[in-house]
């Protein structure tokens, strides 16, 4: 159980500037960066430095992650590596640690399937180190899948099948496949 002094949830707070996704996102970093208490410096340190990256809809925080997602699908690491940077700057690691697993997955696949092993690894990494240590292996891992080959072979099969569940096939096991 970990615990935090009220003027630390007030700070978390407004560091989220009306934006609870925001002071969500700062609160889970310092809750996995931070021992017993969750401790100030600690905070401060993981408290973006740029707050005007993310409008208060939380608009351009997702066309962050979206432009991160396109720019490893395209093979671009140079543009990967630059939204990785803004939407850590602006103070969302774990948002950034999600994408890059999903994108290991979806974009890379069956192409690459030691990335997702790396990926995770280098998100576990990050996520012991938190700011700023944790832009290494979250860049490690983002150029990794940026120059990797790309299938997504796997996510597109998964969504065939479930579109065929959602048009109701399949409503029995063959006998075949039964006990």
């Amino acid at each position: 159980n970990k615990s935090a002094p009220d003027e630390i949830i007030d700070y978390i707070a407004a560091c989220g500037a009306g934006d609870a996704r925001r002071a969500i996102n700062l609160l889970e970093n310092a809750f996995f960066a931070s021992g017993d208490t969750l401790e100030l410096d600690i905070i401060e340190a993981m408290t973006p430095k740029v707050i005007g990256n993310f409008d208060r809809a939380g608009n351009v925080h997702y066309d962050l992650l979206s432009a991160l997602q396109k720019s490893i699908r395209g093979s671009d690491p140079d543009a990967a590596i630059f939204y990785l940077a803004k939407i850590l700057e602006g103070g969302d690691l774990l948002g950034a640690c999600r994408r890059l697993q999903v994108i290991s997955c979806e974009d890379i696949g069956l192409a690459y399937p030691a990335a997702t092993q790396i990926v995770r690894a280098c998100v576990e990494s990050a996520r012991e180190l938190g700011m700023p240590e944790a832009s290494i292996p979250l860049a490690y891992a983002t150029i990794l899948l940026a120059t990797a080959p790309k299938s997504n072979s796997a996510y597109l099969a998964y969504a065939a099948a479930a579109a065929d569940v959602a048009a109701g096939k399949g409503q029995g096991v063959p006998d075949h496949m039964r006990p």
